[in-house]
């Protein structure tokens, strides 16, 4: 295999699953949004049981997308470490975009001193996670509230 054409196979494998990444943690978004509408339409219509199971629901997504996240991840840093490898072995230092980047973000980084800082810059897997432990916090505070209100131990929506 030429030099180009083992390239051409680390750069479109790289592209196809962080296309996919983006893709999978769009449609979580919308799914997920959709199905607390639906917690919206049951609470408003006091059906706490579908409030309960839809929280349950949302929990369960939350996981899979969340390990869906997980190998996709995995399969890309796999590739961008084959991709730094190459750029080391064929590329003169001025044009290694791999490598630089990583440097260049962890250089960047390590400037921040605060815990949570929004002048920070956080890697797409960072943002994925904090997504997805919002949701499953929200979900479980539905799924709370659901099943108090269906033991009718809160009745805040008459």
């Amino acid at each position: 295999m030429t030099y180009t054409n083992a390239y051409e196979l680390l750069w479109n494998y790289f592209q196809i699953h962080s296309q996919q990444r983006m893709s999978i943690f769009n449609f979580y978004i919308v799914i997920t949004i959709a199905m607390f509408s639906s917690f919206g339409f049951f609470l408003s219509e006091h059906v706490y049981i579908f409030g309960c199971l839809i929280s349950i629901l949302i929990i369960a997504v939350n996981f899979s997308f969340f390990k869906l996240d997980e190998r996709t991840s995995f399969m890309l840093k796999e590739v961008e470490e084959k991709l730094r490898e190459w750029e080391l072995n064929n590329i003169d230092e001025a044009y290694r975009i791999f490598n630089d980047e990583e440097i260049n973000f962890k250089a960047c980084r390590s400037r921040s001193t605060y815990y949570i800082d929004f002048e920070k810059n956080y890697t797409y897997g960072e943002i994925f996670r904090f997504t997805f432990r919002v949701f499953t916090y929200l979900s479980i505070g539905c799924f709370v509230f659901s099943l108090l209100a269906s033991m009718s131990l809160i009745d805040i929506l008459k």
